[in-house]
């Protein structure tokens, strides 16, 4: 397969709120409307198909267009680390972006739209996945300031011989292009651009999806890279790979959080309501649907103060076991107006007698 190159071209143009939530809006219908449909179609260089005034390059120069660009780069990343799951979501949403981009700074050598023309019903493609890749570092490294430079070049030259292994180059033309890089992989450089992509990495705020995927897939690149460079006699940089695993965010603790049998759960929403003297807490993780219920009377702290506590795990209730020798226990340590704080554990039973431990469950509500 032809392996397409992406140059992204920056436009110094400053970023407007109003319109990444236009973007978000139009990915979400399209993740909820389309499955499988083949993603081709005519598309406008202006939103509205008027001619428009452009740059020399024939791109257009706009805010939309800016946004657009940046829009790009996130769909890259996604799709670069989408398992066969998730793949078909990612694809969508990098179809979106290149139709946005399409739309808001036009496609005059028709580069984006024949990469959304070889995306297909946006079925499972490996190739595609990779070229992403390659796009998002290539976008990255000519991009990049002389200090992130040498390891933005690493990271580029690592994704195109991933491409190379998954699409195959008959025709050199991947190779060409890694033998043009100016990078020079020994293994000084190679491990001086791994403690930068660390450093990126370590510092990069865990709630801002795109920048967490963007840095750990660096972070990865670089460690390959190295290994390339190096060597890995005792396994150590293939594990740090490994730990990353699919460069998904860490979930953020949830207002309840337990130990199940040892598995961990994070209730990570929660519904609060008062009844005369008494709060009552429904805690439930929205993506298994499991929840736990209790209630408190306001202001009591101290041990033992929850009241009909019930957990539900895979749709089975479960409730407080109140003897043997590990029984359900807690501590309030807050209730005040608005804050609720304080820990649990033991052991609770299902109506047919089956018995769970709970360890390590703590409350943080806020209402």
């Amino acid at each position: 397969m032809f392996a397409f190159k992406v140059e992204i071209i920056p436009i110094a143009m400053k970023k407007i709120s109003y319109l990444y939530f236009f973007f978000a809006l139009f990915t979400a219908a399209v993740f909820t409307s389309c499955e499988n449909e083949p993603l081709t179609g005519e598309f406008f260089t202006t939103p509205d198909g008027s001619d428009s005034t452009t740059d020399d390059d024939g791109t257009i120069d706009s805010e939309e267009c800016t946004v657009a660009l940046n829009a790009l780069a996130t769909g890259q990343a996604s799709l670069a680390v989408a398992t066969e799951e998730t793949y078909n979501a990612a694809c969508v949403a990098y179809a979106t972006a290149l139709d946005f981009i399409i739309s808001n700074c036009g496609d005059p050598n028709n580069v984006y739209q024949n990469i959304l023309n070889t995306l297909g019903d946006c079925s499972f493609n490996a190739c595609i996945q990779a070229q992403a890749a390659s796009d998002l570092q290539q976008n990255i490294f000519e991009n990049s300031d002389p200090e992130g430079q040498q390891t933005a070049c690493f990271n580029y030259l690592t994704a195109l011989e991933n491409e190379i292994e998954v699409c195959g180059d008959s025709a050199g033309i991947i190779q060409a292009v890694i033998d043009g890089l100016p990078c020079d992989n020994n293994c000084e450089n190679a491990t001086a651009a791994t403690a930068d992509a660390q450093a990126n990495f370590d510092a990069v705020d865990v709630t801002d999806e795109a920048a967490y995927v963007q840095a750990c897939n660096a972070y990865k690149l670089a460690l390959e890279a190295q290994i390339d460079a190096c060597g890995d006699e005792d396994g150590s940089l293939f594990s740090i790979i490994v730990g990353l695993g699919e460069c998904t965010p860490p979930e953020q603790p949830g207002p309840v959080q337990m130990n199940v049998n040892g598995e961990y759960k994070n209730f990570n929403t929660s519904t609060v309501s008062v009844s005369g003297s008494t709060l009552n807490v429904l805690a439930t993780d929205i993506d298994t649907d499991d929840t736990f219920f209790f209630r408190v009377v306001l202001g009591q702290q101290g041990p033992n103060r929850l009241q009909d506590e019930f957990l539900v795990i895979e749709s089975i209730g479960h409730n407080p076991q109140t003897a043997g020798d590990n029984p359900f226990v807690d501590e309030v340590t807050t209730n005040v107006s608005g804050s609720l704080e304080g820990t649990f554990s033991g052991e609770m039973i299902t109506a047919e007698g089956v018995v769970v431990v709970i360890t390590e469950g703590v409350f943080n509500i806020s209402y």
